[in-house]
């Protein structure tokens, strides 16, 4: 059986920073790839798999900024890019990849984006308020799951602290 592997994708590592640790200890590998084909190729290889996606919705800071600096339309282009691939990445690894638990992990709370990470097929969507360092949390669970450790294929469920989770 390959190694169990964590496959972050994101563009500052911060996440990746978070997860070492815990990958370190459980032995699991932690991969970082920079490119949507890339981060397939290694979750084709098989094994037990968590798929870490980070995303942001690109926002425009000054409009009409826009209009007069064409650096901006490059940097917004971007952004935009960045986001479309890694929409389709995850479309794409719940399609091809099923068994491949995925947490898609946003930098600022957005519902829209968050929803349609859950329609695309995240296991679980994590955006603020919750804090960041659940991600080790979640990917725990998740790997767990993936091993066989926790049983149970319903969708992760974390509740606000008021609330009881159903």
């Amino acid at each position: 059986m390959r190694r169990p592997q964590v496959v972050v994708y994101e563009e500052d590592g911060k996440l990746a920073r978070i997860l070492t640790d815990t990958c370190r200890e459980r032995k699991w590998l932690l991969r970082q790839p920079r490119q949507p084909g890339a981060c397939l190729r290694l979750l084709r290889r098989g094994g037990p798999a968590v798929l870490v996606l980070k995303v942001h919705r690109p926002q425009v800071r000054d409009p009409a900024m826009l209009d007069a600096l064409t650096a901006s339309y490059k940097e917004l282009a971007g952004q935009r890019r960045r986001l479309a691939d890694t929409i389709e990445l995850l479309d794409r690894v719940t399609w091809l990849l099923p068994d491949v638990n995925t947490l898609v992990v946003g930098e600022t709370d957005d519902p829209p984006l968050a929803g349609l990470a859950w329609d695309l097929g995240a296991r679980f969507v994590l955006f603020p308020p919750h804090p960041l360092p659940l991600v080790i949390d979640l990917v725990t669970h998740l790997m767990e799951r993936t091993l066989g450790e926790a049983g149970s294929s319903a969708p992760v469920v974390i509740a606000p602290d008021n609330e009881a989770a159903p």
